[in-house]
C-alpha cells in the first residue's frame, strides 16, 4: 500500500519528458540526517522570487521524505541513503544521440548481411548460425528504435 493518496484533478496524463533529479547530496544514515539536515536543506533561494526553496528528499526505495517520521521509516526499512535535490535537469542525450546515429548503420549492416547470405532473399536459405545473426541484428535494431522513440517523448 502506498503512503501517498493521490488526488486526481485533471483527466489528462502528463506528457513524458526526459528529466532527472539534479542530485545535490545525500544523508548516508539516520544520524547523518539528524546532525546535518538543517545545514544542508536550508538556505537555497529561488533567484526569481527571493523565497527559500524546499529540497525534495527521496529514500533508497523511491519514497518522498518530507518530515521526521518519513526519515524514521527510511531508517527502519533500511532505505538510506536519502538523496535530495532542488531542481531537475535534462537526461544526458549521449545515448539517444548514439542510438540515432547507430540505428541506420545497423539496419544497413543487417540488410547487407541478409542479402549476402540468402538465396534470392529467401530467409529459409539461411543456416542456423546466419539466422541467429539476423535475430541478433533484429534485437539490436528493436532496442535502438525503442531508445530513439523514448528520446522523442514516445513510450
Amino acid at each position: 500500500m502506498s503512503a501517498i493518496t493521490y488526488r486526481i484533478s485533471w483527466p489528462r496524463p502528463a506528457t513524458p519528458c526526459a528529466l532527472q533529479p539534479k542530485w545535490a547530496g545525500e544523508f548516508r544514515n539516520f544520524d547523518d540526517w539528524v546532525s546535518f539536515a538543517t545545514t544542508r536543506l536550508t538556505g537555497t533561494v529561488d533567484n526569481l522570487t527571493g523565497s527559500e526553496l524546499r529540497a525534495i528528499c527521496v529514500d533508497a526505495l523511491g519514497r518522498r521524505c518530507t518530515m521526521g517520521a518519513h526519515f524514521m521509516r527510511a531508517r527502519d526499512d533500511d532505505a538510506f541513503p536519502v538523496r535530495y535535490f532542488w531542481e531537475l535537469e535534462p537526461v544526458a542525450p549521449e545515448f539517444d544521440s548514439a542510438a540515432r546515429l547507430a540505428l541506420p548503420l545497423i539496419e544497413a549492416d543487417r540488410a547487407s548481411f541478409f542479402d549476402c547470405h540468402t538465396v534470392g532473399g529467401d530467409p529459409a536459405s539461411l543456416s542456423d548460425e546466419e539466422a541467429r545473426m539476423i535475430a541478433a541484428y533484429d534485437a539490436a535494431i528493436c532496442a535502438l528504435a525503442s531508445a530513439v522513440a523514448k528520446g522523442n517523448g514516445r513510450p
